[in-house]
């Protein structure tokens, strides 16, 4: 996105342009709650947090309800249990990368 558009600069339409891009069930209530969010707080400001706009609020609880915060983990995990089967070595090679 050109850092320079009306879209870009103004973080309510920025959010409402975010919220335009999901798609499906699994993300229609979360979008919802975000659009209700993003109504109450254009009536009432002092819902914002301290020191944040609309953009870094919603990206703050889009992290919160679809970053994986256990992938780390899990890649360890794997990485752990990795064994190289038949002296197939290319294929490990490919699996650990």
């Amino acid at each position: 996105m050109n850092r320079d558009t009306e879209i870009a600069c103004n973080s309510f339409k920025k959010c409402n342009y975010f919220l335009s891009l999901f798609e499906g069930m699994d993300t229609e209530e979360w979008v919802e709650l975000q659009d209700k969010w993003l109504k109450d707080v254009m009536e009432d400001s002092s819902l914002l947090p301290w020191q944040m706009n609309k953009w870094q609020v919603m990206e703050r609880e889009f992290k919160k309800a679809f970053v994986d915060y256990a992938r780390h983990e899990k890649a360890n995990n794997k990485l752990r249990k990795l064994k190289m089967k038949d002296g197939n070595i290319n294929a490990y090679i490919a699996h650990f990368t």
